[in-house]
């Protein structure tokens, strides 16, 4: 594209541009820290898999045994719970981003949690749990390997086999752990179960996230296409190197928007990789073999 060649845009236009690239931006942003969350929820599932495999194949017996699997475990889970909070913090300001009126965006996305923590108590744990990682301490107190009989139709009888991630409702008591979350659980807290649900929690708000923002995304995509298009058919069908530029009355530049799509072709790409995840917190990988 040769650099001399250019449009005359009104200040209302270039405005237009710089807010539909804003709002672009913002989507994105919404994405990327989705799957910062679904890529640590993978880890930990992966390393529930990992745990119950090493289990098995070198059978650990005492507390040095075990100690390696509960330390990476609460790795995982100090790394997922921190990426949750990130994501639900950073939303609401690209929320804003794309829908200033906050009746219309951030409000809607506050209810819609509010909603899922008042209906869940795994998502009231979880919520809990996090500030209780960062002011006191680990969250899983011990892990136990359980094994169970499988009755197999064809083959009899098989062995199935996990980890346990266990949290010890005395331990939280000597914290300032709620009182009124701690009150509705059993004194082992099996942590598979609330991660799990209170991940399923999450993703469905990433649904309502995605429902509320896709129109206004659409128009902010089409915006700036119209602009590639009409430079394209007036100037040049190369527009690599296409930028908005404004000046003020001395002629002196005062901002530079580039006018491109690839890098919104990402956040399209995340959202079709990264669905929503339903009933996630009733589905679980295994290694059994269906066939005999």
């Amino acid at each position: 594209m040769n650099p001399n060649d250019r449009i005359i845009i009104s200040e209302d236009e270039f405005n237009l541009l710089k807010e539909s690239r804003k709002i672009l931006a913002a989507g994105l942003a919404i994405e990327e820290k989705y799957e910062v969350l679904l890529t640590n929820y993978e880890d930990f599932e992966k390393e529930i898999l990992s745990s119950a495999l090493e289990s098995e194949l070198k059978r650990p017996k005492d507390y040095s045994d075990f100690r390696p699997l509960t330390v990476r475990c609460n790795i995982r889970i100090i790394n997922l719970v921190t990426a949750c909070r990130l994501y639900i913090d950073h939303i609401m300001q690209h929320i804003h981003d794309i829908i200033p009126a906050e009746e219309e965006g951030m409000n809607l996305i506050k209810q819609f949690c509010s909603e899922k923590y008042d209906n869940n108590i795994e998502y009231q744990f979880m919520e809990k749990l996090r500030n209780y990682v960062q002011h006191n301490s680990f969250p899983v107190n011990s892990t136990s390997v359980e094994s169970w009989v499988v009755k197999n139709d064809n083959s009899g009888s098989e062995i199935a086999s996990t980890i346990e991630l266990i949290c010890d409702k005395k331990v939280l008591e000597d914290s300032d752990f709620s009182r009124a979350v701690l009150a509705r659980l059993e004194d082992q807290i099996f942590l598979k179960q609330m991660i799990r649900k209170y991940i399923e929690c999450l993703s469905e708000v990433q649904g309502k996230v995605r429902s509320i923002v896709s129109e206004r995304l659409l128009g902010a995509r089409e915006t700036i296409n119209g602009y590639i298009n009409h430079f394209k058919n007036e100037i040049d069908n190369n527009t690599n190197g296409l930028y908005a530029l404004a000046y003020d009355d001395n002629g002196q530049r005062q901002d530079k928007i580039p006018i491109l799509l690839n890098w919104d072709d990402l956040r399209i790409s995340l959202e079709q990789r990264n669905r929503v995840l339903i009933n996630i917190s009733k589905c679980y990988v295994t290694g059994e073999s269906r066939k005999k």
